[in-house]
């Protein structure tokens, strides 16, 4: 039988060390909470966050954050994409904008929605939301710029050269799709390398 509301219970602890019970201030409330099925399992998290009028410092994608959820402190870095519910694909943003709902994708213990969720840098706080959705599918396009010379020059496809010196912007052994557009300068001078370096052509 389930205590009702107003109840008072007895909880008996095993297992529990003497200096756990010893450290224990009297003044502080001790939080015992439950948690539902799955909860100690971890996913990737969405959560819908504003920013608070009050925080006028930028707050950078992969920022170190404090996600405090109930009972929970997540400090994590969460990447920030925009919040469009009708779509498949979700473009990423560089920041946390003022006015604007964005949603931010940690790695954390998995919860049900509509759970509130405060976010802290440090001891200031940033902004507040909700858990929008427990799902590891969910597409984040990062927007990318690739610069190049044409080395050769096809009806429909282009040998580009020099496009892969950032680490950061490619993997070994990867292609990439591109969609170019031609002009009649651009053919014209398309096997100058000498060209193609002083005008940056894509």
């Amino acid at each position: 039988m389930s205590p009702q509301p107003g109840q008072y219970v007895t909880l008996h602890l095993a297992n529990v060390p003497a200096t756990a019970y010893t450290s224990l201030d009297p003044a502080q409330p001790l939080i015992v909470s439950g948690i539902l099925a799955h909860e100690q399992k971890t996913s990737v998290l969405h959560f819908t966050v504003s920013r608070h009028a009050s925080y006028t410092e930028p707050v950078r994608a992969k920022d170190e954050l404090t996600f405090v959820c109930g009972f929970r402190q997540l400090l994590a870095r969460p990447i920030f994409s925009e919040y469009s519910p009708n779509a498949d694909k979700h473009k990423a943003e560089r920041f946390l904008h003022q006015k604007r709902t964005s949603v931010a994708t940690i790695y954390g213990p998995i919860m049900f929605p509509p759970q509130p969720v405060l976010l802290f840098r440090g001891s200031s706080f940033v902004g507040s939301g909700s858990l929008h959705q427990v799902n590891p599918n969910r597409v984040v396009l990062k927007r990318i710029t690739l610069t190049g010379c044409p080395f050769k020059v096809h009806k429909r496809t282009t040998v580009v050269r020099e496009m892969f010196y950032d680490p950061g912007t490619s993997q070994p052994g990867r292609g990439a799709a591109l969609g170019v557009q031609r002009s009649s300068e651009w053919l014209a001078h398309a096997r100058d390398s000498r060209w193609c370096r002083r005008h940056q052509v894509l």
